[in-house]
């Protein structure tokens, strides 16, 4: 009998904490950003830019150093605030803009493109309402300087997990190995 509740107890605790590994959720392509930089400049310090759009003033600036031996790398983001800042954005329910930039000034000088995602179309028709973000990946396809202007061609993939609650199955699978300890318990004090 003991084995038996051993073994019930085991299923329901694997059960009950199996969760979702992270997948990829979502990935798209940022056109070229272009922006002026001091003349003899050979890197800079990128920002992968993401805010709500229109823009409510709450944004998060992911920073990477960019130069031509950048073009293949991907900087992944899973930890800091910046990144907290731009995992709730993704999955608050707004429209979102998802800006790559050659320099951290994403606003006045240069100019830039954008693309813009909403959350019902978000990066390959995934809406991130009901995931959490687990890690962002900014990865550079192309980086150059010419003529004093630094332009930047990048991608982006969000990584997660479904925020789904257990299904009640598994918190069967938990209530019967918590009757198993109950029932062990009450045997072992009548003997």
């Amino acid at each position: 009998m003991k084995k038996l509740t051993q073994t019930i107890m085991l299923v329901a605790f694997l059960g009950f904490g199996a969760s979702a590994n992270a997948m990829l959720i979502g990935s798209g392509i940022l056109p070229d950003n272009q922006y002026t930089v001091p003349s003899g400049t050979t890197s800079t310090t990128g920002n992968l830019w993401i805010t709500d759009w229109p823009p409510t003033g709450v944004d998060a600036d992911l920073q990477a150093t960019l130069s031509t031996s950048s073009i293949g790398t991907t900087f992944t983001y899973s930890t800091g605030l910046e990144f907290l800042v731009a995992a709730d954005i993704l999955t608050n329910g707004h429209d979102d803009a998802i800006f790559g930039f050659p320099t951290t000034a994403h606003s006045g000088g240069g100019h830039f493109e954008s693309t813009i995602f909403s959350d019902d179309l978000s990066l390959n028709g995934i809406d991130f309402l009901g995931y959490n973000i687990t890690s962002i990946g900014w990865t550079i396809n192309s980086y150059s300087i010419a003529n004093d202007l630094a332009s930047v061609g990048s991608s982006i993939s969000v990584y997660g997990e479904s925020a789904q609650v257990p299904e009640p199955a598994t918190l069967a699978l938990f209530g019967i190995g918590l009757a198993g300890l109950g029932f062990a318990r009450k045997k072992r004090k009548s003997a």
